[in-house]
């Protein structure tokens, strides 16, 4: 999670992005900047972060200040792990003209105060019948379009609840 001061008004603001149309996995999905490790990282978490936060939203290596996993690991339902990190960003004028590429439709910085809105939080059951899986209920969160739902919202719950000490529903 990618968190700044803004500009006019000082509040925190955190980056959601939109996945491209044209992405294999996950298109036109909302989710947090990231990405996956590679040799090209040394399967090294921070300069992951750093080189994926550079291609995609256009902010340059290490002008984030990244806390060294501050939470546990989360696992998707497809098994997919992440590794969470909190990042702070300096803002200037690289924060406000992100210069995104391919894969990323559109970013947007979104107040910090609005996760805390409980009118933008909800839950749905996911129903798993044909499957053979249990039916699990999972988060949303309406503070973004579309809809912020799956692992992103499932972040952004467990960051919301870890720095209040409640949970949203």
């Amino acid at each position: 999670m990618l968190v700044k001061h803004n500009a006019q008004g000082g509040d925190l603001e955190f980056l959601l992005t939109l996945r491209s149309a044209l992405l294999k996995l996950h298109p036109s999905e909302v989710c947090l900047p990231g990405g996956q490790a590679d040799e090209e990282d040394e399967f090294d978490l921070l300069k992951t972060l750093d080189r994926e936060i550079e291609e995609e939203m256009g902010i340059s290596k290490n002008s984030v200040e990244w806390i060294s996993q501050p939470w546990d690991n989360l696992k998707s339902r497809s098994g997919i792990e992440v590794f969470p990190y909190l990042g702070f960003l300096e803002s200037s004028s690289e924060s406000e003209r992100l210069a995104f590429n391919w894969e990323v439709e559109r970013a947007e910085w979104i107040p910090l105060a609005k996760l805390f809105d409980e009118r933008l939080w909800g839950q749905r059951k996911l129903a798993r019948a044909l499957s053979g899986r249990p039916v699990q209920t999972l988060p949303f969160w309406e503070g973004f379009s579309p809809l912020v739902w799956g692992l992103t919202a499932g972040f952004l719950w467990f960051f919301r609840e870890r720095i209040s000490g409640r949970a949203p529903y």
